[in-house]
């Protein structure tokens, strides 16, 4: 009898504890977050995601929009899907710009290539620079006495001087005069008539100059170097005038000639010739 109450006694407490274990796992149960759900749910972001590409599918039907991509699986539980990508059809076309900013963008270009122009103009046709007067091509006739006591020569030069103008408008300069020196005393000069060069060009003449040791004072030097069979002169001249360009823009010039000749008085030629 004892063993039979025992025995209905375990049998109750097993009940009682399957019972406790069962009312358990319904808490458990209910406590479950949706994802953790042991049967398969719907996917709403997948759902969501499918509808988006029907809708955009139907919309570009008419636009003649290429197939819509491919419906992606839908992502596993607990997982939101990626945004969906619109359609970019190939006939689609951005917005055009606004008239004012039209306007704007051509009047910018408008103004900048006028400053290059302006820029252009005053460093090329505008720029002023100094005309180039050169002594060329001297012919020399020479008589000489290199005597000690009283040394003299006599000495014809035939020369081209060219005016060389690099500007864009002519260059007229005024009546002037070249001059040879021998040690700084002026041994002899030649009239310049006026005359002009023209634009980009050069101006050339003939000058003829007899040049004599008669005016000169006592040159101790002198007799030296007419042993010595080399004679150097100085040649200088001024040509004051005006550089006109366009017939409005009017510059005062004064373009200089100095150049040193070494005369060889046995053979009558110039030997060495240099213009700065």
């Amino acid at each position: 009898m004892a063993e039979k109450d025992q025995h209905d006694q375990e049998s109750g407490a097993t009940a009682h504890e399957i019972f406790m274990e069962l009312q358990s796992q319904q808490r458990e149960h209910k406590m479950w977050p949706p994802c953790a759900v042991p049967h398969p749910v719907p996917c709403p972001g997948a759902i969501a995601h499918e509808l988006f590409i029907e809708l955009q599918f139907q919309q570009t039907q008419h636009k003649s929009c290429p197939s819509p991509p491919p419906t992606p699986p839908c992502p596993s539980q607990c997982q939101t899907p990626p945004p969906p990508t619109p359609c970019r059809s190939p006939c689609h076309t951005p917005p055009c710009p606004s008239p004012t900013r039209k306007w704007l963008l051509y009047t910018v270009l408008f103004a900048v290539s006028q400053t290059a122009i302006i820029l252009l103009f005053a460093r090329t046709i505008m720029r002023i620079r100094t005309p180039e007067p050169r002594l060329s091509s001297p012919v020399v006739d020479v008589t000489y006495s290199p005597d000690a006591t009283n040394p003299s020569f006599n000495i014809r030069i035939k020369a081209e001087i060219r005016v060389k103008n690099t500007n864009f408008g002519r260059y007229k300069f005024q009546d002037s005069s070249i001059s040879f020196c021998y040690n700084g005393a002026t041994v002899g000069s030649q009239f310049i008539r006026n005359s002009r060069a023209g634009a980009r060009s050069t101006k050339r003449f003939d000058v003829m100059v007899d040049l004599s040791s008669a005016g000169l004072p006592n040159q101790p030097q002198l007799g030296a170097d007419l042993s010595s069979g080399v004679l150097i002169l100085k040649g200088r001249a001024s040509l004051k005038g005006e550089v006109k360009v366009l017939g409005v823009l009017k510059t005062k010039m004064s373009a200089e000639l100095d150049c040193s000749i070494a005369i060889n008085l046995r053979e009558c030629i110039v030997g060495d010739l240099r213009c700065n």
